[in-house]
């Protein structure tokens, strides 16, 4: 039977509360609770309820199995495994009516956790139901789609839509069971692609939450596909985000591609690419300059990573950075991150980057980049580049403002015979 049949009729809801439910339980006197590590920050955790360790070395993507207690109020504390510092503690009615399921995920620096209610009814014969939950703060609100292994995502079916950080869909989408497609975007973009999976499985009769986690890139995705009383399914991306920057002197043309794909193919100095989506993995970038190729080494790209391909120099002795691109958001709700990256060819000095006179980066090497540093948000930030053998700031812009939970590089590049800068918003 085709599943994709039964989307059009069956975006029934029911609803769902982010509070105890049941299922799993091995005795009908029992409440039961489990914990699924969501979080990809704080290494495997343990489970202890009422000061007792429960459950130990809780790794990612994995459960703790479901634990019996007597009906009550219960305290569910999690640490990371072997500490005793509490990273979440929380009290949680149970009832021998219900089994919860505890979502542990990362958000504003630090542990969350949310309730999921395992009681929702089992759909009829030939339908699954699923709900989604969005684990990963630093992706935004997003979308989620199923399709066939081949549809576009213009014509995949919305399940859920602008699912919102530390929010679940609020009800149960029933679709038909089977194999599907599935795929996340950005809320309202069939563009901006955060995941592609190219078959995530729905039994007949199954009840599904699907929960979205982070990536190191902060803007891929991976999920957790978590059957109601059941088993977990790891569906993690195969892509990386990348982009080429091209600084080399006396407006060098720059083309580039890793596996398989294009990112640009003649594009003259300076220039700041787009991020594109690639397949992670090991491969030799191929790079040309000027129209002559650019002999280069073989790179990793992470799955789940953003990075920046720079190439820089002389037209004639080009070199390439990889630098590897932290576009997770601040921890702080007040603070924004900025860093430098150093490509303006015609200055090999070391450069250093201030915000309103306070050095954020240090003696940043020509082709390196700083690493991401939080400053307070506002809207009067002075920033300034200097090279400490001359006088003057090399770059230097001021009322700027940097926005809250912004993410932003300051890219130093040559346009001729004079250094240029660049403030980028990167989110």
């Amino acid at each position: 039977m085709n599943p994709l049949r039964w989307l059009p009729a069956l975006l029934l809801s029911a609803t769902v509360a982010l509070i105890g439910g049941c299922g799993g339980a091995s005795d009908d006197d029992d409440a039961t609770v489990r914990v699924i590590n969501a979080s990809t920050n704080y290494g495997a955790l343990d489970l202890h309820v009422d000061d007792t360790l429960r459950s130990s070395a809780i790794a990612y993507g994995q459960t703790s199995g479901y634990i019996g207690f007597e009906a009550g109020s219960h305290t569910t504390t999690l640490t990371r495994t072997g500490s005793t510092t509490a990273l979440s503690s929380v009290s949680r009615t149970l009832s021998s009516d219900h089994g919860t399921t505890v979502i542990a995920y990362q958000a504003d620096g630090s542990l969350k956790t949310a309730q999921l209610s395992d009681s929702e009814s089992a759909p009829s014969s030939g339908r699954a139901k699923l709900l989604v939950f969005n684990a990963s703060p630093d992706a935004g609100s997003v979308d989620v789609y199923l399709s066939g292994s081949s549809d576009t995502l213009d014509n995949a079916t919305l399940v859920a839509s602008s699912v919102s950080a530390g929010s679940s869909s609020g009800s149960y989408t029933t679709v038909g069971s089977g194999t599907y497609r599935l795929r996340i975007a950005a809320a309202g973009s069939t563009t901006d692609l955060r995941l592609d999976v190219g078959s995530m499985t729905l039994d007949s009769q199954g009840v599904y939450a699907l929960v979205i986690t982070p990536t190191s890139g902060g803007m891929l995705v991976n999920s957790l596909l978590v059957r109601q009383g059941g088993a977990i399914t790891q569906l993690d991306t195969d892509l990386a985000r990348v982009r080429l920057v091209s600084a080399v002197a006396s407006s060098g043309t720059v083309g580039a591609a890793f596996n398989g794909s294009t990112l640009a193919t003649s594009v003259a100095s300076p220039a700041i690419g787009s991020y594109a989506l690639v397949k992670a993995g090991s491969a030799t970038p191929t790079i040309s300059v000027n129209g002559a190729s650019l002999s280069t080494a073989a790179i990793t790209l992470a799955a789940g990573s953003d990075s920046t391909l720079l190439v820089w120099g002389p037209a004639a002795s080009a070199s390439l950075s990889v630098i590897g691109d932290d576009n997770r958001l601040p921890a702080s709700s007040t603070s924004a991150k900025i860093r430098l990256i150093h490509g303006a060819s015609i200055n090999s000095n070391p450069l250093t980057l201030t915000a309103n006179y306070s050095a954020v980066a240090e003696n940043i090497a020509l082709g390196a980049a700083s690493t991401p540093t939080s400053v307070t948000a506002g809207s009067s930030t002075t920033i300034e580049v200097s090279d400490t053998t001359l006088s003057t700031a090399l770059y230097s812009v001021s009322d700027v403002t940097l926005s809250a939970r912004g993410v932003y590089t300051v890219f130093m590049l040559g346009s001729g015979s004079s250094v240029t800068g660049a403030l980028r918003k990167e989110r």
